[in-house]
Formats: structure tokens, C-alpha cells, sequence
């Protein structure tokens, strides 16, 4: 069954970017309705905020020089 009505790509960006400065411990991603993925579009959001998350875990850990 699909629900439509979730946080969208930019909403979710915008919350993890929002982490900065936090002690981010772990992280996870969960790919939805793959069986509905045909052009894959999740998979390249899902992508997306993998890497927001890298940041925001690298910056909190004093790994990117400003």
C-alpha cells in the first residue's frame, strides 16, 4: 500500500542540516517501495542524504577544515 503525505527531499535536508554542531552517533537511511522505484529517483535521494549526513558527521568530528 502506498501513503502519500511524507517529508519531502528538502524538508529532510534541511533537518539533517540542521544537526551541524550535534554528536551525530549513527545514521540510517530506509529505501521505500523499491518495487515502485522504476526510474530509481529514490535511490538518488536516498544518495543525497547519505552524503548531507557525511557532512554533518565529518564537520562534528573536526574533519573538514574550514
Amino acid at each position: 500500500m502506498l501513503i502519500c503525505g511524507g517529508l519531502s527531499s528538502n524538508k529532510v535536508t534541511m533537518i539533517i542540516r540542521g544537526l551541524l554542531g550535534i554528536n551525530v552517533v549513527c545514521m540510517d537511511v530506509v529505501e521505500v517501495a523499491p518495487s515502485h522505484n522504476s526510474l530509481y529517483i529514490t535511490d538518488l535521494a536516498e544518495v543525497a542524504l547519505y552524503l548531507e549526513m557525511l557532512h554533518v558527521w565529518t564537520e562534528g568530528k573536526g574533519l573538514i577544515k574550514k
